[in-house]
């Protein structure tokens, strides 16, 4: 898959791509039907299929008091959509710049003068453009006008639609069976390892302190997970906390996890944290050693 940052970039004007369109936060079983809409077409029509995304997210720029939004790293996503079939990945700067530009000329300017796309797909509620100036009505009609194909994929989910936005709902609520349901797979954080204060060392349970960064954290508690370390094919089993530590009278949220069996200094590397199963809420115990006899029920837990 070729991954594209200048929707300007010039092209063979050949190529002419059958593109999806959306932010695809999370890759959820919704847009795997309009990506697979679009890369059936390309099939049928011998052409090479493509996907247009967005960084930042968009929320970022329009309301960036929100934090921990993300469902997906652009590298997750990235690594997703190559391993459905996606030819070619537009990645395109969602900068104050591009949001005014009106739905009028991101048809004709980015969609068919740029990317010379043969065939547009989106979902069902498909918005786009300066003050979300256009819809899917829109882009039919211009289709029907300029001769492009467009083709507009229904709701996936039955009554409850799916979305990113019931993903980060059960997420805070730990319904884990939901995610999978709406995602089709585990959830996964990536983050860095960054230092923390060593009070798990101390008491017998080494941890790692992850910074997610802008991914939507499951709400607090105990889970089980597994961990994955940048270049490193190995597959490390673990209990993850998410929360504020009230036994040490902590504040701040934090991300940390407990690999079982494991030693190594991985300091500023990237990690992948996949949550397979909720354990238990966050509570303050009365002291360290009851703190530790509850962590060693937990690691029984994640083991099983």
């Amino acid at each position: 898959m070729q991954v594209i940052h200048d929707y300007k970039e010039l092209l063979d004007p050949s190529i002419q791509p059958v593109i999806a369109l959306g932010n695809f936060d999370g890759v959820h079983k919704g847009h795997k039907v309009v990506i697979d809409t679009a890369i059936n077409i390309a099939k049928q029509q011998g052409k090479p299929s493509a996907v247009m995304t967005f960084e930042p997210h968009p929320i970022s720029l329009f309301k960036p008091e929100v934090k921990n939004y993300r469902l997906t790293s652009l590298r997750q996503k990235a690594e997703m959509l190559e391993s459905l079939g996606i030819d070619y990945l537009y990645v395109i700067n969602f900068d104050r710049e591009f949001s005014k530009i009106t739905a009028v000329k991101f048809i004709e300017g980015v969609l068919l003068n740029n990317i010379k796309a043969s065939h547009v797909v989106t979902g069902h509620d498909y918005i786009f453009g300066h003050k979300k100036g256009g819809d899917t009505q829109m882009l039919q009609e211009y289709a029907d006008k300029l001769g492009y194909g467009y083709t507009c994929v229904d709701a996936v989910g039955g009554e409850e639609i799916y979305s990113s936005t019931q993903v980060r709902n059960a997420l805070k609520d730990a319904k884990l069976g939901k995610v999978v349901e709406v995602l089709g797979r585990n959830y996964v954080v990536d983050g860095i390892v960054v230092r923390g204060d060593n009070r798990g060392k101390s008491i017998g349970f080494p941890t790692i302190n992850v910074d997610s960064g802008e991914h939507v954290r499951p709400c607090s508690g105990v889970y089980a997970v597994k961990v994955r370390i940048e270049n490193d094919a190995s597959v490390l089993d673990g209990v993850a906390n998410i929360g504020v530590k009230p036994t040490f009278d902590g504040t701040q949220q934090t991300m940390e996890v407990h690999i079982f069996d494991f030693s190594q200094d991985i300091y500023g590397k990237n990690v992948s944290v996949e949550f397979l199963r909720y354990i238990r809420a966050e509570r303050k115990f009365q002291n360290a050693d009851e703190l530790v006899q509850q962590i060693e029920k937990d690691c029984i837990a994640a083991r099983g």
